[in-house]
């Protein structure tokens, strides 16, 4: 009986721990063990054919910035339609898991995460910013006309970027 039962405890276990701990990864979109080239790839070829431009975030499920930056995009429905209309949003980890180093020397260094980088459908990088480059005052998370004008800056403006 007392066999069965440390049995039972045992097995439970790991469906326990599981179950507290939400599925981030699948939440916020940040995987460590996608292969970040391809799924460019694949973002440059829906971006060519939508004639979107790529907004490329690096972040992970451990970035706290990362998440709010989620909630605040789905709070506001005027900034989530202008990047779902204008780009193809490729998110890429970068964290313990995975730094992603080879994919991630191709572009400028990130400082402070989420990072963002705007890429025509080329794979050229366009423009790119730190989130630190979007603080709010006291009232606000994010400034909302800073960030507003960055995405609108080379939003599916395909022929200010270099040709391909």
């Amino acid at each position: 009986m007392a066999l069965t039962l440390f049995l039972l405890i045992l097995l439970s276990l790991p469906m326990a721990v599981t179950a507290t701990q939400p599925d981030i990864q699948e939440s916020f979109g940040y995987d460590p063990f996608s292969d970040a080239t391809k799924e460019l790839l694949i973002a440059q070829n829906v971006a060519k054919t939508s004639h979107r431009n790529i907004l490329l975030i690096a972040g992970g499920p451990w970035c706290i910035q990362c998440r709010k930056f989620d909630a605040y995009i789905k709070k506001n429905p005027d900034l989530q339609a202008l990047i779902d209309s204008r780009f193809v949003m490729l998110k890429v980890y970068f964290g313990e898991l995975n730094e992603n180093e080879e994919f991630f020397s191709r572009f400028q260094k990130a400082f402070g995460y989420p990072y963002f980088w705007l890429l025509h459908h080329s794979g050229d990088t366009l423009a790119s910013a730190s989130i630190l480059d979007f603080r709010g005052n006291e009232d606000a998370i994010y400034n909302k006309p800073k960030l507003i004008e960055f995405l609108t800056s080379y939003a599916a403006n395909i022929e200010s970027a270099p040709a391909t």
